[in-house]
């Protein structure tokens, strides 16, 4: 396999099958966060054989109750818009008109294992598809996406500092930028859960030259026609400094100012989704290094602290997968 192939590990040939009777995932974006996984999951979703969930990140497999974080403010994110609930879940897919393939994005499925065995047990025969950044540009996004949405008050090189101590103390996925990126030992334990040949992997570099080429893998893996495939690539979540915080909150954080369903439904309109796209975006006034007392560090100075924290990765993946990553 070239270098510049994706990790297809043998797709199966024919659709995989619900593990139970009623309607819900047969297929499971798993992450990584920050790698392209929000717009991979409205491309696919708009191809005419694949049902996506209403709500990304529902991260249902993760958890059998209402998630406790300990980290300041978490209670208003992951924790609150995870979806333990079966029925609540089960509503996400009430749209589906009988496409084949049923899909949940939830990045951190990679991340925690214990969902994995989840979804194993109650969807037997799932697929996973798994998108991969360069381990340091993760990490400065993860980092960025917190100090756009007002949550990071730490300048990166603290944050990477302080990382330890916060995944000690409970604190959100969100805050563990160092350790979401070391994806070889999370690979590891996937395909110690997971047959390779219902697992496809691809890379954020490739989506963001060739997302056509990328689409078509995916819709190989998973049994449905190429053809249907989006050419255009929407920029979703994008990381940034705000102009306006009471904006990207609105924008960001609708079901806080709106009712649940109303929200669910306004986000199934495709249009409306990419118009909320391009305000977040527009009202974002550069990505920003992040906090600081005195001028903010050079951007490389920043990923090469991450490359020097992370260097093992890039060698550690292609052995695992025989695939050599396009990372630095």
């Amino acid at each position: 396999m070239s270098s510049d192939a994706a990790a297809s590990l043998g797709p199966p040939r024919e659709p995989p099958q619900s593990g139970t009777s009623r309607v819900g995932p047969n297929t499971f974006i798993i992450g990584a966060a920050k790698s392209g996984t929000t717009a991979l999951a409205e491309v696919l979703g708009s191809h005419p054989e694949i049902c996506m969930a209403s709500r990304k990140e529902p991260h249902h497999h993760l958890f059998e109750t209402r998630p406790c974080f300990g980290g300041p403010g978490d209670e208003h994110w992951l924790a609150r818009y995870a979806v333990p609930d079966r029925i609540e879940f089960a509503s996400l897919f009430g749209h589906h008109a009988g496409e084949p393939i049923v899909v949940e994005a939830s990045v951190y499925y990679l991340y925690r294992p214990d969902a994995i065995r989840r979804i194993e047990a109650e969807r037997p025969g799932s697929r996973f598809i798994v998108m991969l950044r360069d381990p340091a540009s993760r990490a400065r996004s993860a980092y960025r996406h917190m100090v756009r949405d007002g949550r990071e008050p730490e300048t990166f090189e603290r944050a990477l500092t302080l990382e330890p101590a916060r995944i000690a103390a409970g604190w959100e996925y969100g805050w563990h930028y160092l350790a979401v990126s070391r994806y070889a030992h999370q690979l590891e334990r996937l395909f110690a859960l997971v047959d390779r040949r219902r697992v496809h992997v691809d890379f954020y570099e490739h989506f963001e030259v060739d997302p056509v080429g990328v689409q078509r893998r995916i819709a190989v893996f998973l049994g449905v026609d190429p053809a249907g495939v989006r050419a255009e690539i929407p920029r979703l979540n994008v990381s940034g400094i705000p102009r306006s915080r009471t904006l990207h909150r609105l924008l960001d954080r609708p079901r806080e100012y709106l009712p649940e369903g109303f929200v669910d439904r306004l986000g199934r309109a495709r249009g409306l989704r990419a118009v909320r796209a391009r305000l977040l975006e527009r009202n974002l006034a550069s990505s920003g290094a992040g906090p600081s007392s005195g001028p903010a560090p050079p951007v490389r100075s920043a990923l090469e602290l991450a490359r020097g924290l992370l260097g093992p990765e890039r060698a550690a993946v292609t052995s695992i997968l025989g695939v050599t990553p396009p990372w630095d």
